[in-house]
């Protein structure tokens, strides 16, 4: 689950949920991005290695099922081929490709960039994907960004600069910001943060090196990319204007292309498109309390939406959460303050840091307070179901039958894309 891009205390979570399954009453379940640990009983230690994270929440999901399936009564050796089964089944490489591009090119149009930036931007990210299909995946991921990142850089301007000359404004800067929303780490980073907030603090200082490491390795490329190529003809930037309506549709575009990248299920798409839609919508209109505030807002609205969607369809939160702050991760802001870093130019550096890192403190605090009232309201209802058992809810059931369905090769726990076990808690 963890390199399927799940928090570190989801997966806690889980795993406390199989080895209960099977009985094991003492365990203790350590978990970071390069292994997890398991202390079964006081005596029995297991360690497992966790590979590369990839975002993939179709094959979340379907961990998630098999869980619920043992929970139900199956055997470990069922549970064990199902989840082989699942691990080996590759996701869609078309699909990843056009999502990429399609959320690329979509963010370019957000970001104010006209028809041949965004034209450019989507024929860049076609090749970057093309160009990291052909490297391999083994080392390094810093290496490899930066690699990806150079080559990016240098097509970006070469278009662009051909566009110029042919008579058609072409800015290489809407071009950069579009491109480098699939590979920025700001969606990492607000990952650190929930685990930071969740108190796996060796989690958190992973994915924050993490996220450093592949901000300098893309910034370095580009900057390396801009002084290879500082001899051709490149329009100035210049500040456009655009309606509401176009970039709140241009934002419906990037998510639904970031849901393809993240491989999450169709049926998914336009369950999480409610939710992005309506953290984007309260950031736009709390603008005029400032920035930060409405950034705070618009996190806790992501936050609640998520949690709202993941009890009524039955999915994990990071399904609808991580769309949902996808428009409104200062991504761009800190691109921006690695490469005027890069470049000397402190004021740059600044500017865009100093409103990045406090942006970023907003959404952290909006998804913590948004988490408290969560818990709250929680221990609230259980209260009150305590004191008075009438309005007492019904725990859901399983109506899975072990005899009968633990030979049969489908999961018998979901119908229709709904998971009918009890969700664990974030």
């Amino acid at each position: 689950m963890i390199s399927c891009g799940a928090s570190a205390c989801y997966a806690k979570t889980c795993a406390l949920r199989a080895l209960n399954a099977y009985g094991i009453k003492y365990a203790e379940v350590y978990a970071s991005l390069s292994r997890i640990v398991l202390c079964i009983d006081r005596s029995e230690v297991v360690c497992r290695r966790v590979s590369a994270v990839v975002y993939d929440y179709a094959l979340l999901e379907k961990c998630l099922g098999i869980l619920c399936l043992c929970e139900g009564g199956a055997s470990v050796s069922h549970a064990e081929k199902m989840l082989s089964a699942a691990v080996r089944h590759k996701r869609s490489v078309c699909s990843q490709i056009s999502g990429g591009g399609l959320a690329c090119a979509s963010f370019c149009a957000f970001f104010k960039g006209g028809p041949a930036e965004t034209l450019v931007c989507l024929v860049v990210n076609l090749l970057i994907s093309a160009m990291s299909a052909l490297l391999p995946r083994n080392g390094a991921g810093a290496a490899r960004l930066f690699f990806l990142s150079l080559f990016g850089g240098a097509i970006s301007l070469l278009l662009c600069s051909s566009a110029f000359m042919l008579g058609v404004d072409c800015c290489a800067e809407y071009v950069i910001a579009g491109g480098i929303m699939t590979s920025v780490p700001g969606l990492k980073l607000c990952a650190a943060l929930r685990d930071g907030f969740s108190g796996e603090f060796t989690c958190c200082a992973q994915r924050l090196f993490a996220c450093f490491a592949e901000l300098a390795a893309l910034s370095l490329g580009y900057v390396l990319a801009g002084a290879l190529f500082s001899f051709l003809p490149l329009p100035h930037f210049w500040a456009r204007r655009s309606e509401f309506t176009a970039r709140l549709l241009f934002c419906g575009m990037g998510v639904t292309g970031f849901c393809l990248f993240m491989n999450v299920r169709p049926e998914r798409i336009f369950q999480c498109l409610p939710s992005a839609l309506a953290a984007y919508s309260i950031y736009s209109l709390a603008l005029p309390l400032g920035m930060h505030a409405s950034g705070f807002l618009a996190a806790a609205a992501a936050h609640v939406s998520a949690c709202v969607l993941s009890r009524v369809f039955g999915a994990p939160q990071d399904v609808f959460l991580t769309p949902a702050l996808v428009p409104i991760v200062p991504g761009a802001q800190m691109f921006y303050a690695a490469e005027g870093l890069l470049n000397a130019n402190f004021t740059r550096v600044l500017l865009y840091g100093a409103d990045a890192i406090v942006f970023f403190a907003a959404i952290a605090a909006g998804l913590a307070a948004a988490a408290s009232a969560e818990k709250a309201v929680r221990a609230l209802l259980f209260m009150c179901r305590r004191s008075f058992p009438r309005l007492r809810a019904r725990r859901s059931t399983l109506t899975v039958k072990p005899k009968k369905s633990v030979g049969s090769g489908a999961c018998p726990v979901v119908r229709s894309g709904k998971f009918e076990g009890r969700q664990p808690k974030m």
